[in-house]
Protein backbone atom coordinates (compact mmCIF):
# COMPACT_ATOMS: atom_id res chain seq x y z
CA UNK A 1 0.00 0.00 0.00
CA UNK A 2 1.35 3.39 -0.97
CA UNK A 3 0.76 6.23 1.48
CA UNK A 4 -0.52 9.57 0.25
CA UNK A 5 2.19 12.16 0.86
CA UNK A 6 1.75 15.87 1.51
CA UNK A 7 1.21 18.49 0.36
CA UNK A 8 -2.43 17.41 0.12
CA UNK A 9 -4.82 18.41 -2.62
CA UNK A 10 -8.55 17.78 -2.60
CA UNK A 11 -8.00 14.69 -4.73
CA UNK A 12 -5.19 13.23 -2.61
CA UNK A 13 -6.88 13.92 0.73
CA UNK A 14 -10.05 12.18 -0.45
CA UNK A 15 -7.94 9.21 -1.58
CA UNK A 16 -6.11 9.12 1.77
CA UNK A 17 -9.34 9.08 3.77
CA UNK A 18 -10.83 6.39 1.51
CA UNK A 19 -7.72 4.25 2.04
CA UNK A 20 -8.09 4.68 5.81
CA UNK A 21 -11.79 3.79 5.69
CA UNK A 22 -11.03 0.62 3.73
CA UNK A 23 -8.22 -0.43 6.08
CA UNK A 24 -10.37 0.05 9.18
CA UNK A 25 -13.37 -1.73 7.65
CA UNK A 26 -11.14 -4.66 6.69
CA UNK A 27 -9.56 -4.57 10.17
CA UNK A 28 -6.20 -4.76 8.39
CA UNK A 29 -4.08 -4.08 11.47
CA UNK A 30 -0.72 -4.58 9.78
CA UNK A 31 -1.54 -2.03 7.07
CA UNK A 32 -3.05 0.38 9.60
CA UNK A 33 0.16 0.21 11.62
CA UNK A 34 2.22 1.02 8.51
CA UNK A 35 0.32 4.32 8.25
CA UNK A 36 1.90 5.49 11.53
CA UNK A 37 5.46 6.79 11.82
CA UNK A 38 7.84 4.02 12.87
CA UNK A 39 9.96 6.39 14.97
CA UNK A 40 7.04 7.43 17.15
CA UNK A 41 3.69 9.13 17.03
CA UNK A 42 0.97 10.48 19.31
CA UNK A 43 -2.44 8.78 19.14
CA UNK A 44 -5.21 9.76 21.56
CA UNK A 45 -8.24 7.48 21.66
CA UNK A 46 -10.86 6.97 24.39
CA UNK A 47 -8.69 8.42 27.13
CA UNK A 48 -5.59 6.51 26.09
CA UNK A 49 -2.37 7.94 24.74
CA UNK A 50 -0.62 5.51 22.39
CA UNK A 51 2.91 6.23 21.16
CA UNK A 52 4.13 3.09 19.41
CA UNK A 53 2.96 0.47 16.94
CA UNK A 54 2.99 -2.45 19.38
CA UNK A 55 0.65 -0.63 21.76
CA UNK A 56 -1.61 0.45 18.86
CA UNK A 57 -1.76 -3.13 17.59
CA UNK A 58 -2.80 -4.41 21.01
CA UNK A 59 -5.49 -1.73 21.34
CA UNK A 60 -6.91 -2.47 17.89
CA UNK A 61 -7.07 -6.20 18.65
CA UNK A 62 -8.99 -5.47 21.86
CA UNK A 63 -11.23 -2.96 20.07
CA UNK A 64 -12.31 -5.45 17.40
CA UNK A 65 -12.80 -8.26 19.92
CA UNK A 66 -15.34 -5.98 21.59
CA UNK A 67 -16.75 -4.14 18.57
CA UNK A 68 -18.14 -6.90 16.36
CA UNK A 69 -19.55 -6.37 12.83
CA UNK A 70 -17.68 -3.05 12.74
CA UNK A 71 -18.42 -0.81 9.71
CA UNK A 72 -17.09 2.76 9.51
CA UNK A 73 -17.66 5.69 7.16
CA UNK A 74 -15.14 8.55 7.10
CA UNK A 75 -15.63 11.98 5.50
CA UNK A 76 -13.15 14.84 5.14
CA UNK A 77 -14.23 18.03 6.88
CA UNK A 78 -11.08 20.15 6.45
CA UNK A 79 -7.51 19.75 5.30
CA UNK A 80 -4.31 21.70 4.88
CA UNK A 81 -0.87 20.91 3.50
CA UNK A 82 -0.22 18.03 5.93
CA UNK A 83 -3.28 17.87 8.20
CA UNK A 84 -6.69 16.28 7.78
CA UNK A 85 -9.86 16.62 9.87
CA UNK A 86 -12.30 13.74 9.47
CA UNK A 87 -15.85 13.18 10.64
CA UNK A 88 -16.81 9.53 11.07
CA UNK A 89 -19.69 7.27 11.99
CA UNK A 90 -19.56 3.55 12.59
CA UNK A 91 -21.87 0.82 13.77
CA UNK A 92 -21.01 -2.27 15.77
CA UNK A 93 -22.40 -4.76 18.25
CA UNK A 94 -21.24 -6.53 21.37
CA UNK A 95 -21.13 -10.30 21.84
CA UNK A 96 -24.44 -9.90 23.72
CA UNK A 97 -26.05 -8.34 20.63
CA UNK A 98 -26.18 -4.81 22.00
CA UNK A 99 -25.93 -2.47 19.02
CA UNK A 100 -24.20 0.90 18.91
CA UNK A 101 -23.49 3.76 16.55
CA UNK A 102 -20.36 5.76 17.27
CA UNK A 103 -20.03 9.33 16.01
CA UNK A 104 -16.91 11.42 16.14
CA UNK A 105 -14.16 13.54 14.75
CA UNK A 106 -10.52 12.78 14.22
CA UNK A 107 -7.53 14.89 13.36
CA UNK A 108 -4.43 13.63 11.57
CA UNK A 109 -1.04 15.26 11.04
CA UNK A 110 1.36 13.44 8.72
CA UNK A 111 5.08 13.60 8.01
CA UNK A 112 6.65 13.98 4.57
CA UNK A 113 6.48 10.19 4.05
CA UNK A 114 2.69 10.31 4.49
CA UNK A 115 2.82 8.56 7.89
CA UNK A 116 0.70 9.78 10.77
CA UNK A 117 2.65 11.51 13.53
CA UNK A 118 -0.31 12.98 15.43
CA UNK A 119 -3.81 11.50 15.61
CA UNK A 120 -6.62 12.38 17.99
CA UNK A 121 -10.14 11.02 18.15
CA UNK A 122 -13.16 12.34 19.99
CA UNK A 123 -16.21 10.07 19.85
CA UNK A 124 -19.53 9.18 21.43
CA UNK A 125 -21.22 5.77 21.50
CA UNK A 126 -24.99 5.83 21.09
CA UNK A 127 -27.02 2.68 21.78
CA UNK A 128 -29.30 1.61 18.94
CA UNK A 129 -32.78 0.65 20.09
CA UNK A 130 -33.40 -3.03 19.29
CA UNK A 131 -36.95 -2.19 18.21
CA UNK A 132 -35.51 -0.05 15.42
CA UNK A 133 -33.25 -2.91 14.29
CA UNK A 134 -36.26 -5.17 13.78
CA UNK A 135 -37.68 -2.68 11.26
CA UNK A 136 -34.73 -3.07 8.96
Amino acid sequence: MELVKPPFTEETVLRSVQIAENLWNNKDIRSILSCFAIDGFYFRYRGKIITNRRELESNLEIKWQRELDYVIEKNVTLFSENKIAVQFMYEWRTANFEYFRTYGNEFWEVNLKGQIIYHTISSNDVPIDKALLELV
